[in-house]
């Protein structure tokens, strides 16, 4: 652990030393369902925007039991949007991609 240092309170300076073992993962969409909870997590390694990547992790609410998909990596496109969308009461990943002037919408099918 670093040493406490007041001067730097509330700026990114005191954050630094603990990015990379703590603040390296947030939460940027969440669903609910009766029996299940829905997350869309975002994996940040720092300024290198080649490193960050995305996964989707269905929780079951009983038993604690977790999945973990993640997002494929896109070299040959624009990747502008990541999100959890609501389809006959269940929960999709989905992706909004660009390439060559052409957007479409991609909803995952979930893997059992």
């Amino acid at each position: 652990m670093p040493e406490i240092d007041s001067t730097k309170f509330y700026t990114y300076e005191y954050v630094k030393p603990y990015k990379e073992k703590v603040y390296y993962r947030s939460v940027k969409d969440i669903r609910l369902t009766g029996n299940k909870i829905y997350c869309l997590i975002k994996y940040d390694n720092g300024d290198n925007l080649e490193n960050t990547r995305y996964t989707y992790v269905e929780i079951d609410r009983q038993s604690g039991k977790r999945k973990e998909s993640a997002y494929p990596q896109h070299l040959d496109c624009n990747v502008f949007s990541r999100g959890l969308c609501t389809r006959q009461d269940d929960v999709y990943p989905f992706e909004v991609l660009k390439k060559n002037g052409k957007a479409w919408l991609r909803i995952y099918n979930k893997t059992n």
